[in-house]
């Protein structure tokens, strides 16, 4: 869903560079007496290493995605990677597993997933 960047929120989830990405920071910037206002934009990649600054005009629309959180039990792990099952539709999926996250065989954990990428993002308890 399309919505003006003016409207979107720190924490928010937008494409960019056809990749999922979190909004970090966001904040107004005026460029002189006769130019418009625009907003900055800090945003980090969700699924990859990309990191970056840019500005856009105030009306400027941008595609939002609506990612929820799900609750999953970890089955098998492959370095850096892992198998996990969700525990409403009971489908199993591959996903990534972030470095320095301690995690086991059988535990309950939290991910994020779209399209076909999916992504452990903490350990429940």
């Amino acid at each position: 869903m399309a919505e003006e960047i003016n409207q979107i929120k720190k924490g928010n989830y937008i494409l960019h560079k056809d990749e999922v990405v979190i909004i970090k920071e966001i904040g107004l910037v005026v460029y002189g007496t006769h130019s418009h206002a625009k907003m900055k934009v800090t945003v980090g990649g969700v699924f990859s290493e990309l990191n970056e600054t840019f500005t856009l005009p105030l009306h400027h629309r941008v595609d939002k995605l609506d990612i929820i959180r799900k609750a999953a039990q970890l089955i098998a792990l492959q370095g850096g990677s892992g198998q996990i099952m969700d525990n409403v539709s009971y489908e199993t999926k591959d996903v990534e597993i972030p470095e320095g996250l301690e995690v086991q065989e059988g535990d309950t954990v939290t991910f994020i997933e779209y399209g076909n990428k999916a992504k452990v993002l903490e350990k429940r308890s």
